[in-house]
């Protein structure tokens, strides 16, 4: 299984995209938190050649939300880097990194909503590329773990820490695309019960 997050610039389909992680989850088996990590994938995106070339946007709303956020995030995320890349250049790299794991053949991808997926998508076809899962692979986050855990609240779990061994959430910088898809995956697959 794949978890899939971006961070973006917006909320509407023609948002800059700022990053792209993922994770591919081979075994539900009991591991630690830099575990999942650590079959992961992120790339930075350009913000200012999507705005020229793509005319992609940018919300005010968003761009104050952001200076919310942690030193962390914005350093991963937000603050512009020489290494970003075109938007072509990071689709590549994220069908690279699932073709690695699946072959041709395609695995479940999971997404918190479905915000993701649609900023994605029009990204593809903008560039004229394809995400490496077709529409009817992806699965939401928030239903799996509220169908899973019936304490769950919005789509939240505690993770239980004997299966997930030493996670907490202290561990976790949240909106960085990796450790956001790996709480994901550790509430999916290593929920509490009680």
């Amino acid at each position: 299984m794949f978890v899939y997050d971006l961070e973006t610039l917006g909320v509407n389909e023609t948002a800059v995209v700022l990053s792209i992680g993922c994770l591919y989850i081979d075994s539900p088996d009991p591991c630690t938190y830099r575990d999942l990590m650590k079959n992961s994938f992120f790339v930075k995106l350009d913000a200012k050649y999507q705005v020229e070339n793509l005319g992609r946007q940018i919300s005010k709303e968003t761009v104050d939300w952001w200076g919310k956020q942690s030193k962390e995030a914005r350093l991963r995320s937000y603050k512009p880097s020489s290494e970003d890349v075109k938007p072509e250049v990071a689709l590549q790299m994220l069908r690279q990194f699932v073709f690695d794991h699946v072959g041709q053949s395609r695995d479940k991808c999971y997404t918190r909503g479905s915000m993701d997926v649609i900023v994605s998508e029009h990204l593809a076809k903008q560039v004229d590329m394809k995400l490496p899962w077709v529409y009817n692979d992806f699965r939401d986050i928030r239903t799996a773990v509220d169908i899973l855990y019936p304490k769950s609240k919005n789509g939240y779990v505690e993770v239980d820490q004997t299966k997930c061994f030493g996670y907490t959430d202290d561990m976790m910088i949240a909106h960085d695309p990796v450790h956001d898809c790996a709480r994901d995956a550790a509430m999916i697959l290593f929920g509490k019960t009680e």
